[in-house]
C-alpha cells in the first residue's frame, strides 16, 4: 500500500511548503500530495485555499494576487510547482489542480509543461475534484496518470472516471468498502483513500486491498505500517 504525505508532513511543518515536502520525503513516504492554483501573474503556486484574508477584513481570491503579494500577505514562502520539483527532486508527486481552466486559464497545460520540463511524467499523478481538469490533462498527455477525487458512493463515479480516462479514484476513507475496492479494480482503477490519520482505519484499508492512503501523519503511518511489514 502506497503512503502519500498530505501536503507533505503538515503536523511537522507548514503544509504545502518545501520544508514540509522534504520532511515527508525523508520520513519515507512513497509520494507527496500538493495543491496548485494559478496566481494573477500566471505562476503555478502551491497553496491549499482558494482565497486569503487580508488585514482581517477582506477576502481576496488567489487568482487576484501575484505570487509575491501572496507571500507578503501570508508571511509564508509559498513555493511554485517548479520550485517544489527542483528542490524536492526526482520523487513521486500527487498534484491536485484545485480548479480547471474554466477558472484558471490553461492551468492543465501549464502543469503538464512543468512536469515534462522536469522529466517527471512517470512520477506524477494529477488529481482533481473537477472532472474537466482531469479530462483535459489526458487530452494533453495520455501518458500522465490522473485521478478524480470525490465524496460519495463509488459506483456512480466509475462511469465518470471512465469518461475522463482516469487511472485513480480518490475516495473519502470512511466510505470505502471491500466490495467497492473490488469493483474499482475490476474496472481497471486504483483507489486512494483520504485523509487517514488513525491506525485502525489504515489497517482496515490495507486489509481490504486499498492501493494508497493519504495521511497528515506520515511519521506514524510509516513507523507502524512499514515496520510491521518488516516483521512479517
Amino acid at each position: 500500500m502506497i503512503i502519500v504525505g498530505h501536503r507533505g508532513a503538515p503536523l511537522e511543518a507548514k503544509e504545502n511548503t518545501i520544508q514540509s515536502f522534504l520532511i515527508a520525503k525523508n520520513l519515507g513516504v512513497d509520494a507527496v500530495e500538493l495543491d496548485v492554483h494559478l496566481s494573477s501573474d500566471k505562476k503555478l503556486i502551491v497553496f491549499h485555499d482558494d482565497a486569503v484574508l487580508i488585514n482581517g477584513q477582506n477576502t481576496v481570491q488567489i487568482s487576484d494576487l501575484t505570487l509575491e503579494e501572496l507571500r507578503k500577505v501570508t508571511g509564508i514562502q509559498v513555493p511554485t510547482l517548479e520550485e517544489v520539483f527542483e528542490t524536492v527532486g526526482d520523487f513521486n508527486y500527487v498534484v491536485e489542480i484545485k480548479k480547471s481552466s474554466a477558472f484558471y486559464p490553461s492551468i492543465e497545460q501549464r502543469v503538464v509543461d512543468a512536469i515534462r520540463e522536469r522529466g517527471l511524467v512517470d512520477n506524477v499523478n494529477i488529481i482533481s475534484f473537477d472532472f474537466d481538469a482531469v479530462k483535459r490533462v489526458k487530452e494533453i498527455d495520455e501518458k500522465i496518470s490522473t485521478g478524480i477525487i470525490f465524496v460519495g458512493r463509488l459506483n456512480w463515479f466509475l462511469e465518470i472516471a471512465k469518461k475522463a480516462k482516469a487511472n485513480w479514484l480518490g475516495i473519502y476513507y470512511q466510505l470505502v468498502t471491500e466490495e467497492e475496492v473490488k469493483n474499482a479494480h475490476q474496472s481497471g482503477l486504483k483507489l486512494n483513500a483520504w485523509t487517514v490519520n488513525d491506525l485502525a482505519s489504515a489497517e482496515k484499508l490495507e486489509r481490504i486491498g486499498i492501493d494508497a492512503l493519504t495521511t497528515d501523519n506520515p511519521r506514524k503511518m510509516i513507523e507502524i505500517l512499514k515496520s510491521r511489514k518488516k516483521n512479517t
